[in-house]
């Protein structure tokens, strides 16, 4: 400072201090506007991924609810086709046509061996008869039924796999999955 007062340069110092001085405000201003440069590219990056991810979405409005209530069709088909299938193995099982068939002609056994008085016998034969035609006759409708009954696992698969996509990109935007199109607009 006192070479500097020496050499009379006061005024060329004062004009150097506010050259820098603007320099640095010049600078801070362009780092401020870089960091928002980058701010805006981040912002502007997220935004397009934002917009690729709804578009390949396809989202329909409505759609939502629609997958919900095939998801809840399908695993009531579900329950259902495995009760029938139960069911089905039950009437299937061969213990008990082959205990019906065995009561049958052990009581054709006991009616011969009586020459009279074997109506109550000879009606229960008939009855038993009856009971086993009936049990073929509903094996054959649960069979039928089982086979009509279309239960895709593959289907469940897809429609779950959709739905769950739906509600995840819901979840992620914080709106209902009905406004995700309409985030796109």
């Amino acid at each position: 400072a006192l070479l500097d007062t020496y050499a009379n340069l006061g005024d060329v110092l004062s004009t150097l201090r506010r050259l820098y001085a603007d320099r640095l405000s010049v600078r801070n201003e362009l780092d401020g506007r870089a960091e928002q440069l980058e701010r805006d590219a981040r912002e502007s990056d997220y935004l397009q991924f934002v917009v690729d991810e709804l578009s390949s979405l396809e989202v329909d409005e409505g759609e939502e609810a629609t997958l919900a209530a095939r998801r809840s069709e399908h695993l009531a088909t579900e329950k259902v086709a495995d009760d029938l299938v139960a069911a089905q193995q039950a009437l299937s099982d061969d213990s008990f046509e082959s205990r019906l068939s065995q009561c049958t002609r052990r009581l054709s056994n006991a009616a011969k061996a009586f020459s009279t008085g074997v109506e109550p016998i000879e009606a229960a034969i008939e009855r038993i008869d009856r009971v086993l035609s009936e049990a073929m006759e509903a094996r054959a409708l649960v069979e039928d039924i089982t086979g009509r009954l279309a239960f895709d696992q593959n289907e469940l698969n897809s429609v779950e796999t959709r739905l769950f996509a739906i509600r995840a990109a819901s979840r992620k935007h914080g709106v209902e999955a009905d406004d995700l199109p309409r985030i796109l607009k």
